[in-house]
């Protein structure tokens, strides 16, 4: 059986083995374009933070069934719109742990947002691994490619954080 430790664990390494992937256009590319085909088989050059979180979380969910067989059970909304994963998501909650997806809502339009899965916490600082974002320090939520990210307090220039989701709490 796989614990749910076992799953947020693996979730955080998975996602860092692909930190340093970019693009080769804007939202587009081989790397992305899977990302973006986890949630509906379609690559059309949409944002993509949520399709990286979501093929990080099938990724667990696979090998969870040929580990145990059965069913993958991850909880998460099956959408590649960040605002649609927070508010159709269960689970939610207002403190950060490892493996747990973090969800901002943009501070100008409200309809748009951006995630990253965490890796670990340091003090009030998260640790997060992003899709759709770039190396470089601050705010971008669309950027380049996979960057680990130390966000303070969890916060984001612009954004307002809404909180944690738990992919199979």
């Amino acid at each position: 059986m796989t614990t749910l430790a076992q799953k947020q664990n693996t979730l955080a390494w998975i996602a860092q083995r692909f930190v340093g992937s970019i693009e080769t256009r804007p939202n587009g590319g081989p790397i992305v374009e899977m990302f973006q085909k986890t949630v509906d088989g379609i690559s059309s050059g949409e944002p993509w933070c949520v399709g990286f979180a979501w093929f990080c979380v099938q990724a667990i969910d696979d090998l969870a069934v040929m580990l145990n067989g059965g069913a993958a059970n991850s909880k998460l909304c099956r959408t590649e719109w960040t605002i649609a994963l927070w508010n159709d998501s269960p689970h939610k909650y207002s403190d950060p742990s490892l493996g747990r997806i973090v969800v901002w809502k943009n501070d100008i339009n409200p309809n748009r947002g951006h995630c990253g899965i965490v890796i670990g916490v340091d003090g009030n600082d998260i640790i997060t691994v992003e899709g759709n974002t770039s190396a470089a320090i601050g705010d971008q939520r669309e950027g380049d490619g996979v960057w680990k990210k130390k966000r303070p307090g969890g916060n984001i220039h612009g954004f307002t954080r809404l909180g944690y989701l738990g992919p199979w709490e």
